[in-house]
């Protein structure tokens, strides 16, 4: 039998990352059944649908985790002259700020949706900003790595 090569943790922490994000779909997909069964008995319509937005960008980051912790697991594995090709520090940056957005955005949907406190409102938008981030990065972590043909060189 051929030994298989043992997977630990490596520089780009593709398990960490893989960790983080199946957490973040399971407990996206607990919090849904909580604010659908037990939440929409109690909670007015509008804190319900707050709470309901949360879910919905939770799950949506929770798999662009998923997806970044996957490229990092395939940086991984590639020889060491493809892994230029796969901006690890780039994708960090995405998936911090995915994270960041998560606890900002959709925690504190949770949170106001609960209370009804205005207070927690407040941080919502940069959980949003931060989302928007985290996506342009991983678009230009791509676009840096684009081939010119037509100018002879790349951008």
């Amino acid at each position: 039998m051929a030994d298989a090569k043992k997977i630990s943790c490596c520089p780009g922490h593709f398990a960490f990352t893989l960790f983080i994000a199946s957490f973040l779909l399971g407990s996206g997909v607990l919090l849904g059944a909580v604010g659908a069964h037990w939440l929409s008995s109690f909670t007015p319509q509008n804190l319900l649908d707050t709470f309901k937005t949360g879910v919905h960008y939770q799950i949506i980051h929770g798999l662009g985790v998923f997806l970044i912790g996957v490229f990092e697991f395939i940086a991984y594995l590639a020889p060491e002259e493809n892994k230029n090709f796969l901006p690890l520090k780039h994708f960090k940056w995405a998936r911090n700020l995915m994270l960041l957005g998560i606890f900002l955005f959709s925690g504190h949907c949770y949170v106001y949706a609960l209370t009804a406190n205005k207070f927690f409102v407040i941080p919502i938008p940069f959980g949003g900003a931060s989302f928007i981030i985290a996506w342009f990065t991983l678009a230009f972590s791509f676009y840096s790595k684009i081939k010119w043909k037509d100018s002879g060189r790349s951008r």
